[in-house]
């Protein structure tokens, strides 16, 4: 977090296979005891750094395992909008976020946690991290809140 807010980061966007990056990503990232589901389009590609963007799956993937109940699924999906963007989404089943808090949760040592997470680990940089890399790419990250289903991160990435 500090890299970042020095601007010392830097970043080799090339484009990639991402369907392959998030799948080898996926099945490296400990989820505890909850299934995962990963649907990739095949031969997806975007412009993204390769080591940048790991990161971001595995952050968002460490979330979804920390904030929903240790049985529920998580679900991957890899597809190109009808934009031409290339997308991920991680959904997780766990209490959401609500409304008010969702451009709070990609803040610096965000200390928000919903109810029954109260002390679930972490320095509150996750977000925070991901939404800074995916801006150096050209990317963006946003919360569709499901609720009662859970919490969807999506991100977006120029086509390749």
């Amino acid at each position: 977090a500090l890299r970042i807010d020095a601007g010392q980061i830097t970043y080799q966007v090339r484009d990639e296979d991402l369907g392959a990056l998030v799948q080898e990503v996926a099945w490296r990232t400990p989820s505890g005891q909850h299934a995962m589901v990963v649907e990739v389009e095949d031969g997806l590609t975007a412009s993204l750094d390769r080591t940048r963007i790991s990161e971001v799956i595995t952050l968002l993937l460490d979330n979804a395992s920390k904030f929903s109940p240790p049985d529920a699924p998580i679900e991957v999906r890899v597809f190109r909008s009808p934009d031409g963007e290339a997308v991920v989404e991680v959904a997780d089943r766990g209490p959401g976020i609500p409304a008010e808090l969702r451009e709070e949760v990609f803040g610096e040592f965000n200390e928000w946690r919903p109810p029954g997470y109260e002390e679930t680990p972490g320095a509150g940089l996750g977000l925070f991290i991901c939404r800074a890399h995916l801006k150096a790419m050209g990317g963006r990250i946003d919360i569709d809140d499901q609720r009662d289903t859970g919490t969807m991160l999506r991100v977006t990435l120029p086509g390749g």
